[in-house]
């Protein structure tokens, strides 16, 4: 199998000679930095590898990937037999969510963090690989002596590296103590401090903390210029300007951001081919919205997405005029998100409280959350910040919205999403700031009486969302806000981009949650009488009834047999009867 997938490889290459030397190149970099050596015994696997290309404005970056995923003749792989480990990274959103409150930011990348992780000896008879320079020369093994991108173990081991490294090494760099555990993706690292001498104090000791263990730090970022100084031009990510004036945006996983005007942006392109299932959803996932910021517009994606999906469309059959019609235009507006602008840094470091807000809201078509955060000061007004949206459609059964799922149940489902959102962004940024108190909204006065009454018992789908809720949120946090003025209310039923960009309701949050929460008065609303709550569960009465038997059971236990009985029983009844008609003839029975 590896054979044939290397003789496939190297009749690509010679077909396309700048990728054939960039090949080259790479797997002799590997060799001359010790990475790989000839092996001197058979592999007990042999992993093919592939290029991945990447062409952008004339350049060409090519990347070699090892397959441990292909399978040999006995129909299984190296990755099919090895432990992945437990999750050690941080998540994307909570990381991003994190480094939104130091008022100074600096990002670099581990440089070939993988490859500076040694692999025991005796196992990297697993990790052998062929390759020649010249197809005229003879094909030789090479055993990978480092951790290998492409085997499924390899993240948790590179990252399990890290955190030991931190804690047998950390207590000498105080500075950069946590940075490698919970500021960092995989080789990317986002950290932050709140002056430019602890920025700089953070920087030295992370670069000291991770020589400890001879990694080196490339593609170096900050919004402040101190931090780049003494950076070679060659190890930064960009030359950054910081003239607010200049377009220097670099990406952060995945996430445009503009250090000189330290605001995150959204960039995205408009579909140009015939709408298809395949190019729609194809356009979804280049949406990229990690902070969940862009919820109302991928919500209305998603729907469209789930339209197709319940009118069984092929996944390269062209859609119909309507549709596409509706898709042209969503898809002729979405490259207006580059005007959403998302200020980066959350000023806590003056402030006297912290406050979570959230908000649940559903239609028919599904659910969602938005969690804003709102900071108190002494001497200035209450500023309040879009943190994190999330949305979910409702679910399809047999291609049809599943009609179980009524209005109150969605809303209960959005409200338990917004608990858990909450909860999420409570525990990511408990290492940040103090949160001082939590506040939940929803419009649905059915599942505000739900969470308020305890004394009914509800169905098994209320009572389990019930439940979770009240250990996430207890129902004291709860209010009631009118659906106009509930910025959820637009991410449950989507907007088309132009739209978002003008919902100033979804951006700033509702007008009251502005002024002080000392003014915060929940809005009547009527109450639903417990008699009248949907989704009780039916109490059915047990009556526990004992009987005493009066048969006398003697008559059984004096014959051993029931025939024997029976006809004892036969000549008494005969008896009775001759007794009380003396007069009548007696005459044989046979």
């Amino acid at each position: 199998m590896a054979l044939s997938r290397f003789y496939n490889l190297e009749r690509k290459l010679t077909a396309d000679p700048i990728i054939y030397e960039e090949y080259k190149a790479f797997m002799n970099e590997y060799l001359q930095l010790g990475h790989m050596k000839l092996a001197q015994t058979p592999g007990n696997y042999i992993i093919p590898h592939h290029a991945v290309v990447k062409r952008t404005n004339g350049k060409i970056k090519l990347r070699v990937v090892f397959d441990a995923s292909a399978t040999t003749s006995s129909g299984t792989s190296l990755n099919n037999l090895l432990f992945t480990g437990p999750k050690l990274q941080c998540d994307i959103a909570d990381l991003l969510l994190r480094c939104r409150f130091h008022e100074y930011m600096l990002t670099a990348d581990i440089c070939k963090m993988y490859r500076q992780i040694q692999v025991s000896p005796a196992e990297c008879s697993y990790q052998h690989i062929l390759w020649r320079n010249d197809p005229a020369e003879s094909i030789q093994e090479y055993a990978l002596s480092t951790v290998t991108y492409g085997v499924s173990s390899s993240p948790f081991q590179a990252i399990r590296v890290l955190h030991q490294l931190e804690l047998d090494e950390g207590s000498k760099y105080p500075a950069a103590q946590g940075v490698l555990s919970s500021q960092t993706y995989v080789d990317d690292i986002i950290a932050g401090a709140a002056s430019v001498e602890q920025i700089m104090t953070l920087q030295k000791q992370l670069i000291g903390l991770l020589g400890q263990g001879q990694f080196e730090l490339k593609k170096w970022a900050s919004n402040c210029p101190q931090v780049l100084q003494n950076i070679p031009k060659d190890d930064q990510v960009v030359e950054l300007s910081f003239d607010p004036k200049d377009d220097c945006s670099i990406k952060i996983l995945g996430l445009h951001w503009d250090p000189a005007n330290d605001i995150f942006s959204y960039h995205s392109d408009p579909c140009v081919s015939r709408p298809t299932k395949r190019s729609v959803l194809s356009a979804i996932a280049k949406i990229y919205d990690p902070l969940g910021a862009l919820s109302p517009i991928t919500f209305w994606a998603k729907c469209f997405m789930q339209i197709l999906w319940k009118n069984a469309y092929e996944w390269d059959q062209p859609i119909n005029d309507e549709l596409a019609s509706s898709w042209n235009s969503f898809s002729r507006q979405l490259p207006s998100v580059s005007q959403v602008k998302i200020r980066r840094h959350i000023p806590i470091e003056q402030c006297t409280d912290v406050q979570l807000l959230g908000f649940s809201d559903a239609s028919q078509k599904g659910y969602a959350a938005v969690v804003y955060m709102r900071l108190s000061y002494a001497s200035r007004p209450g500023t309040v910040h879009l943190l994190t949206a999330r949305s979910k459609v409702a679910p399809l059964k047999n291609n049809r919205l599943d009609e179980s799922l009524s209005i109150p149940r969605l809303e209960l489902c959005g409200a338990l999403l917004l608990a858990q959102t909450l909860h999420r962004v409570q525990n990511a940024l408990s290492s940040i700031t103090h949160i001082s108190s939590i506040h939940a909204w929803t419009d649905s006065t059915v599942v505000l009486s739900w969470l308020t009454t305890q004394q009914v018992t509800f169905k098994v789908f209320v009572t389990n969302r019930l439940n979770k809720i009240g250990e996430l949120l207890p129902s004291g946090h709860w209010r009631y806000v009118p659906s106009m003025q509930n910025p959820a209310d637009c991410v449950s039923r989507g907007l088309l981009p132009t739209e978002a960009l003008e919902h100033s309701l979804y951006w700033d949050g509702p007008s009251f949650v502005q002024q002080s929460p000392d003014t915060w008065k929940s809005p009547q609303y009527e109450k639903i009488p417990v008699a009248e709550l949907p989704e009780q569960k039916t109490v059915a009465e047990t009556l526990h009834v004992i009987v005493t038997p009066t048969a006398n059971d003697e008559w059984l236990e004096k014959f051993s047999s029931l025939t024997r009985l029976k006809r004892v029983v036969a000549y008494m009844r005969r008896f009775i009867i001759n007794a009380r008609h003396k007069s009548l003839q007696r005459k044989p029975t046979h």
